[in-house]
């Protein structure tokens, strides 16, 4: 028989599989660092000096340099390519040849090279089009028995900015990865601290204090018969457990204010139609959501036992709920709504609630004093 499901429990798979992506990141980043080492090294040492001629002499060895150039003759523009970005932006690259017993390309944003300039080199291929476009620029010029250098010149930044660019990338990557990796170990020290748990310290039970609350749930689950699923919305007596495939959500009945039908259609592309299928939402005061899967024919059913779960929430379609907690309401849409405020409808909400407590502990004292009269 399998043991009952706790918090710890759910709260242990999913800061696990976080670690284990975070680990997962960490060897990813190194392997990154590895790769680029080379270029970490030229821009940790600074690009080297050199001319035209000693350029002219290099081969593909020379692949992956970053270069200080004196280009020493006089550069001839090739060709210009336009690219067309995201809204509307344009990027223009200019193509010169460095030219004398051998062409060297070189590419820039800039409309004039200038007279030095720092570049990173890499393999020119033969066989790339972009070649064979600047070769047969070079022979309608007449230099047909010009060779083109195997090695083509990317302009890059100063040094300073190349420096702090890279640092800054590696600095933010570095800091995030331990930062994460911090939380989740603290996390696993103390499951409580798993943001599903910590945040029951916003529900308008936490005054009962957060080891009660966990207390009360893992009763309520380990009431639960042990071959039921382990997946999906799981309804206790007093809390609504939901558990996806690496993490989980907890609501109070206390703290549900809306629970409402709603019909979503999937689309492809999401411009067509395929299918649509009808969930139930439960909204939490704190801005939890719960979505729960239900045939056309169950929905009102489902929407009854909530009703009897959480009598003081609003249930059903309502304009002045989805205005201030509907899912696809953007802040400026409820910024200029007409209905009640958030808090207005809460305040209505937990006045109802503490009215319908009232009432069901004067009728348990009654059936209480009843048989003792």
């Amino acid at each position: 028989m399998r043991p009952p499901l706790t918090l710890h429990e759910l709260a242990w798979n999913r800061n696990s599989i976080a670690l284990a992506m975070t680990i997962i990141a960490v060897i990813v980043f190194g392997g990154v660092l590895c790769y680029a080492f080379d270029y970490l090294r030229w821009v940790a040492r600074g690009p080297e000096p050199v001319t035209f001629t000693q350029l002219s002499n290099m081969g593909v060895e020379a692949a992956g340099s970053w270069f200080d150039v004196t280009p020493e003759v006089r550069p001839v523009h090739v060709l210009q390519t336009t690219t067309h970005g995201r809204r509307g932006r344009t990027f223009t690259t200019n193509h010169f040849a460095l030219i004398r017993d051998k062409a060297i390309i070189v590419e820039t944003g800039q409309s004039v090279l200038p007279a030095t300039f720092l570049a990173w080199a890499s393999e020119f291929d033969e066989d790339n089009a972009y070649y064979n476009r600047a070769r047969r620029q070079l022979n309608d010029w007449g230099g047909a028995r010009i060779p083109i250098s195997p090695l083509i010149l990317h302009s890059s930044g100063g040094v300073t900015s190349t420096r702090w660019l890279v640092a800054s990338a590696i600095s933010i990557v570095t800091i995030i990865l331990i930062v994460v990796l911090w939380l989740i170990l603290r996390t696993i020290q103390d499951f409580t601290r798993s943001i599903p748990i910590a945040r029951l310290r916003k529900s308008v039970r936490a005054s009962e204090g957060l080891p009660a609350l966990v207390a009360e749930i893992d009763a309520q689950l380990a009431a639960l018969d042990p071959s039921i699923r382990r997946s999906g919305p799981i309804l206790l007596p007093l809390w609504l457990v939901s558990i996806g495939g690496n993490t989980f959500s907890l609501l109070s009945s206390s703290d549900v204010v809306w629970v409402a039908p709603y019909v979503v259609t999937e689309r492809f592309y999401g411009i067509i139609p395929l299918s649509k299928k009808h969930i139930v939402r439960v909204f939490g005061r704190a801005r939890q959501v719960v979505a729960i899967e239900a045939p056309e024919s169950s929905v009102q059913e489902v929407l009854k036992i909530f009703y009897q779960w959480a009598p003081w929430a609003v249930i059903g379609a309502d304009p002045a709920m989805h205005a201030r907690f509907g899912t696809a309401r953007t802040a400026l849409a409820q910024l200029f709504s007409k209905q009640p405020s958030r808090a207005a409808l809460i305040a209505a909400i937990d006045k109802r609630r503490e009215q319908f407590l009232a009432m069901r502990a004067g009728q348990v004292g009654r059936a209480g004093a009843g048989p003792a009269a």
